[in-house]
């Protein structure tokens, strides 16, 4: 399902997605940038009414979709489309950890975490986390005032 692992269907997709609640696993870890992975937990979500059984983990910035480009993008201006984007694709009013995908180099964390804020004090953003990013990174997101403790997580790739 998604982008970067083969061939896949939608109705096997969503029945894998099915077979997985059904069993307990409950987190699910997805991507603005993983093909088609957001619209098909949305339609599972519409299809079966389980959005609340699931911690649904989404993630912006690994690039910029319209640009074509594999350059992070972590501009507010960006931010806010790619959360409205996957609000409307994963079809919920919120996702309880947005993560910025890929650290970028032109905006600093704390201009990225305090775009976010709005979300976080709506309620359509539970709980912050960065990916690939490094300790200074993250000890200067956590710092942020009235914030900061919504960064609860960092993904790392080896």
């Amino acid at each position: 399902m998604g982008a970067f692992y083969g061939n896949s269907d939608d109705t096997t997709s969503l029945d894998t997605l099915t077979h997985a609640a059904n069993r307990g696993v409950t987190f699910w870890d997805t991507s603005d940038v993983y093909g088609t992975s957001q619209s098909l937990i949305g339609q599972w979500f519409t299809t079966t009414g389980r959005r609340s059984e699931i911690f649904l983990a989404t993630k912006f910035g690994g690039w910029e979709l319209d640009a074509g480009n594999t350059v992070p993008n972590s501009k507010p201006s960006y931010i806010v489309k790619a959360f409205q984007r996957s609000l409307a694709e994963l079809k919920t009013d919120y996702v309880d950890l947005y993560y910025q995908h890929r650290v970028d180099p032109e905006v600093p964390i704390e201009v990225v975490i305090d775009t976010l804020k709005p979300f976080v004090e709506s309620g359509q953003i539970r709980w912050i986390g960065l990916s690939e990013c490094s300790i200074d990174t993250l000890k200067r997101a956590k710092a942020i005032p009235g914030i900061g403790n919504k960064v609860i997580a960092a993904q790392m790739e080896f």
